[in-house]
């Protein structure tokens, strides 16, 4: 059985013990109900769960099971119907109930089921039979014997039976929502930020009492975040499980025999650090199986089985996830290695003889480096291992590389297993609030201005005995004025691989246990900025990258000896010659293509994933789009040579994708081949081409340098208008109402994988609260048979406009019910009429691929039309927005996007210069982008500080905008709504419509793309 199936199983289990437990009681109210009414409730609550139980187990395909839990619920029918309720009846049902039971312990145990089911499951079809014609039930004290004897082996009593099966399905956990065990862990990171604030405020105001207990709450605190931590763990079986896949795909594409060997799948990490092992993992599968595994003839010559072994292996040390990957290949050939550093440039030909294989090794995590001639899906693209190492970084670890040539590789990655909490060093510089883990500070030193020596551009102090090179944050805009003429410095003195370097600060301000959290949108682009964490006093920390930090300052670990002998052979007075336009300045590796004309391209290797070959047969043509077809998804292509006008470009005919990932969407740029990968130093000519960046004057060549941003963004755009975005239903939210947990997770599942966001309620009472709560939800799925209302009761709800949503908003009904106890149709014409867009029996009436597509129709086809006798008016007719005053101008925005408005107290600075953003704040524990709406708009600034802060939520996350005042929310009809007059260049996009009202001009900002123009387009300053 499966890790898979297990898992299943248990759900499965521990839900129909949840279920037994609320029949049983039941049932002994139901033998002591007086009133008709009462016998009504019971008997609904009890067909309901055996309804659900039956469902659940045919989904597991226990046909046994199902056939006696169906016969209970015939006979439940059958007297909520209003046969006469008899005690026979109740003792079969609990008979039933026992018996049940006893096959979970044996599926719990893996055993054989238990015997006499068959006779229990008849005696149970007879007596709704004899029910059903009015006639006493027959006697069933045989099979209830046969059935209580086999479920407990024979000799034990009822009582010893029934107390074996509870202690054995006793269940150790239990079932709690994702978003409940979120929230329990964003409090416990605000704890943690708080109990830092306490601690900071006990030492200072010295009061021994409040000392003592904020040590104590620091104790529980620090408890409370390690269980937390628990809840977002997961088995690393969820991800081992998708390799095999990957290991065969890439066997059959290279014509090689191997298979996959996996261990430690049982393993925890998570949830997070789980998503973001994926695509290293993968990187490093494939490598092993196309540079590692030889082909079978080889491995046959070599003395080797011919089918080649991959190991994925994980493990746990200390607090660290240690996953390894090993082949038993061919293993590094270290010379070709060391020929292709010095023909690439990346090391002289003196130094590359006297390279170690551990430092032969390292120069694979090079950006760009490959042993690989040709380029191919598999290899040779020059991204690769460098990518995986930059994800270890980003989450907290490191890769190192073991190989033994003729034996084989291991490639070891270490990663922690939660979100990280590290012991951080907070000071100031520049007029930014920053942070670096203390573990790479050597030593914080005071100078003064004169203690600063100078060697050409390089500055140093003296430490003790050795000269060490100093260096500022000097690329990012320097946000507090008249910091750089201090006369006092203090240097935190961090310690590189090979040597020290020296960071200029303004001031230290404490050490403290962050949790450090990942980037948002608007400054990942900056690479030395690792994470973001958030102080008791609700400032913001800029968590700093050491070696990304040492490497924008020219002073990158490996080059820090040498820094420091070349300060060294300068201090007597000897002058250092400093070339401010070197080759090594100016030098990025670039991939440089051509296109299917007389045009060559260039971009920077940092911003492609990968590059593939492809044939006219594997893409998909609708009209002018063209997708690359994928394993899991399709990726729109854009044509270069077509996209910048120099022609009508070849894409159909096959060539190169060079893959990139905008934000959330892969998408690609073809050419017809690749001409290099390699470093380019060459200064860029200006060009005036809409798309180009400069030009590129090389040897061979005139290459085209791309504005990848603006190429990319323009041609999606012309390519996903508007009106196929809302055929999408990425990222757009599903509430399923459905009390069987098992049924409903499993639904969940589906639906996220389709592209949903998902949300669940068990009763119609949970439902029209969260219906409440998520005014934006685009589709309602509910099953009908719900405990207390029905799903008939929702459907009326929503269609009323009682819930909240708007009424127009598609519903689904999914229901086992109509398929057992609907036979004419009479129930789904009901829910049908109330307003139901489509109604489906589960399991059995419809693929899940149908269903996904039907679902997905029902949103893109757009709302539905509510009866004139309703009273009510569809949303489609009117626009409600939240209106924003900004000077003379009114701006509006779709009020279901915005989540509060407020006043930030203050805004954290960061390195970014753009249009308009104003930097990061902290609301209640959460980073939120803040910019000011008039300055992406290119409106004037905002006079007199008057300033209000709306917090919208867009497909890019929480956003906030700044503007002037609140002037209210309005409705505006449709039909007067319409173009805006005039040319309004870049902004047009944003404001797609405006109205006129009474008092002035109201423009709709879209409020997805100025999303995308705040987080789209991010200044590169790494």
């Amino acid at each position: 059985m499966g890790s898979d199936d297990r898992e299943l199983i248990e759900m499965f289990l521990e839900e129909t013990r949840e279920r037994l437990e609320a029949i049983e009681p039941a049932l002994v109210e139901l033998e002591q109900a007086t009133t008709a009414a009462e016998r009504e409730h019971l008997l609904n609550e009890i067909f309901r769960h055996l309804h659900s139980t039956k469902g659940s187990a045919g989904y597991l395909n226990l046909d046994n099971l199902v056939a006696l839990v169906h016969a209970a619920e015939q006979l439940a029918d059958v007297l909520r119907k209003g046969a006469q309720l008899q005690t026979e009846h109740i003792d079969l049902f609990l008979q039933a109930t026992a018996a049940v039971k006893a096959y979970l312990v044996s599926l719990a145990g893996d055993t054989a089921a238990p015997g006499g089911l068959d006779a229990l499951t008849a005696a149970l079809q007879s007596a709704a039979a004899a029910a059903q014609g009015g006639k006493p039930s027959p006697t069933v004290a045989g099979p209830t014997t046969e059935s209580s004897g086999a479920a407990t082996g024979g000799g034990e009593s009822e009582g010893e039976s029934r107390q074996s099966s509870d202690a054995d399905l006793s269940g150790s956990t239990v079932r709690v929502p994702i978003h409940v065990l979120d929230r329990l862990g964003r409090l416990a990171e605000e704890m943690l930020v708080t109990r830092n604030r306490i601690t900071t405020l006990a030492a200072s105001l010295q009061d021994m009492e409040l000392t003592g207990a904020s040590k104590k709450l620091s104790v529980m605190v620090s408890e409370l975040q390690d269980i937390a931590e628990l809840t977002r763990l997961q088995p690393l079986s969820h991800l081992f499980g998708q390799m095999p896949r990957v290991v065969r795909d890439a066997a059959r594409a290279t014509g090689k025999e191997v298979e996959l060997v996996v261990s430690g799948g049982q393993l925890e990490v998570d949830r997070r650090i789980l998503q973001e092992l994926r695509d290293p993992l993968v990187h490093l599968l494939r490598n092993a199986v196309d540079h590692g595994i030889e082909s079978p003839e080889r491995r046959i010559a070599a003395g080797k089985p011919s089918r080649g072994r991959v190991t994925l292996q994980a493990s746990r040390e200390g607090s660290n996830l240690v996953i390894e990957v090993s082949d038993d290949g061919r293993g590094i050939d270290f010379e070709a290695v060391r020929a292709k550093a010095v023909e690439r440039g990346f090391v002289a030909a003196r130094e590359a003889t006297s390279l170690a294989e551990a430092e032969l090794a390292n120069l694979l995590l090079r950006p760009g480096f490959s042993t690989r001639e040709q380029v191919t899906e598999m290899s040779g693209r020059g991204v690769g291992l460098d990518v995986v190492a930059v994800r270890m970084q980003e989450l907290g670890g490191n890769l190192t590389i073991r190989s033994v040539t003729g034996q084989g590789t291991t490639i070891r990655m270490t990663v922690p297993t939660s979100v990280s909490v590290v012991n951080t060093l907070v000071f100031t510089a520049r007029g930014y609030l920053l942070g670096i883990p203390y573990d790479v500070v050597q030593e914080i030193v005071l100078i003064d201005r004169a203690q600063i020596e100078h060697y050409g551009e390089q500055d140093a102090f003296r430490l003790r005995d050795q000269l060490v090179p100093l260096f500022t944050l000097d690329r990012w805009p320097d946000r507090g004025p008249g910091s750089s003429q201090r006369d006092r410095h203090y240097v935190l003195v961090l310690r590189g691989q090979h040597a020290v370097a020296g960071l200029l600060c303004d001031g230290i301000a404490r050490f403290e246990e962050l949790i450090v959290k990942p980037v948002g949108n608007v400054i990942r682009g900056i690479e030395s900025v690792s994470g973001l964490a958030s102080l008791g006093t609700g400032e913001i920390v800029l968590i700093l990258e050491p070696e990304k930090i040492l490497a924008e300052a020219g002073l990158a670990s490996t080059r820090l000896a040498e820094e420091r002998a070349r300060l060294s052979a300068g201090e007597h007075g000897q002058p250092v010659a400093v070339d401010t336009a070197s080759e090594d300045d100016l030098a990025e590796r670039m991939v440089l293509v051509r296109g299917y004309g007389e045009q060559r391209y260039a971009l920077p290797v940092r911003l492609v994933s990968r590059i593939v070959r492809f044939a006219p047969g594997e893409l998909a043509v609708f009209g002018e789009r063209v997708y690359l077809r994928q394993e899991q998804a399709l990726i729109p292509l854009i044509d270069l040579d077509r996209a910048l006008g120099f022609g009508s470009g070849g894409v159909e005919q096959g060539g190169i994708a060079v893959l990139l990932k905008a934000d959330t969407l892969e998408c690609g740029l073809v050419a017809s081949g690749v001409v290099r990968i390699g470093n380019v130093a060459a200064r860029p000519e200006p060009s005036d081409r809409h798309g180009v960046t400069g030009l590129l004057n090389l040897p061979d060549h005139v290459y085209l340098l791309l504005d990848v941003p603006t190429l990319v963004y323009g041609q999606l755009n012309r390519l996903f208008s508007t009106h196929a975005a809302g055929l999408s239903v990425a990222g757009k939210k599903a509430l399923i109402v459905e009390d069987s947990a098992f049924y409903r997770d499993a639904l969940e599942t589906t639906l996220r994988r389709a592209g949903w966001a998902v949300l669940a309620a068990g009763s119609v009472e949970e439902a029209l609260a969260r219906l409440a709560e998520h005014r934006d939800i685009a589709l309602v799925i509910t099953d009908y048979m719900l405990p207390g209302k029905s799903g008939l009761d929702l459907i009326q709800a929503i269609r009323s406009g009682e819930s909240g949503v708007r009424p127009s908003v598609p519903v689904v009904v999914l229901s086992q019910y109509l398929q057992d106890q609907d036979p004419d149709g009479a129930m789904a014409e009901r829910l049908r009429a109330a307003g139901a867009d489509a109604v489906f029996a589960k399991f059995d009436e419809i693929e899940q691929s149908e269903l996904l597509q039907h679902l997905g129709q029902l949103v893109s086809a757009g709302t539905r039309e509510v009866g004139s006798a309703s009273g009510v008016a569809g949303d489609e007719e009117t626009a409600h927005v939240l209106a924003i005053n900004l000077g003379a101008e009114v701006f509006g925005i779709s009020i279901d996007r915005v989540r509060e408005i407020t006043t930030l107290d203050s805004v954290t600075p960061t390195p970014v210069d753009q249009a308009g953003f104003l930097g990061l704040a902290n609301i209640r524990g959460e980073i939120v982008p803040v910019f000011d709406l008039g300055g992406v708009l290119r409106r004037p600034a905002l006079a007199g500080g008057r300033s209000v802060d709306v917090v919208t939520l867009t497909g890019l996350g929480p956003l906030v905008l700044r503007g002037e005042s609140i002037r209210g929310t309005i409705r505006v009809p449709a039909s007067e709504l319409r173009e805006p007059a005039g040319n309004l260049g870049a902004v047009a996009e944003l404001v797609p419509a405006v109205a006129t009202l009474p008092d002035c001009l109201l423009q709709l900002v879209e409020l997805e793309k100025l999303a995308g123009a705040c987080l789209g387009r991010r200044q590169d300053l790494s």
